[in-house]
């Protein structure tokens, strides 16, 4: 389903396979203009590192990230360990 949604678009991750998807990663698929549901159906079948820390979280708000993108993130992401942010 994820290929019938992105049709030929090459995702960041899959320049070798193997990188997970990062913050920016995700706002590259926003800002080209890439579907909510696409963009989650990424996220869940992608090995991923996102910084969820406050200072982030903001900084993917003022780049168009929606709170579902973030949502699925914060779902199926490995992330700094709360004491992490201070």
């Amino acid at each position: 389903m994820t290929d019938r949604l992105l049709g030929s678009a090459k995702l960041p991750a899959q320049n070798n396979g193997t990188a997970p998807l990062h913050n920016s990663d995700i706002v590259t698929l926003v800002k080209g203009g890439l579907s909510d549901d696409a963009i989650i159906a990424v996220i869940r079948k992608s090995k991923s590192e996102f910084d969820l820390s406050p200072v982030a979280l903001v900084a993917l708000h003022q780049q168009g990230v929606s709170s579902r993108i973030v949502e699925a993130m914060a779902a199926g992401s490995t992330v700094c360990s709360p004491s992490s942010y201070g």
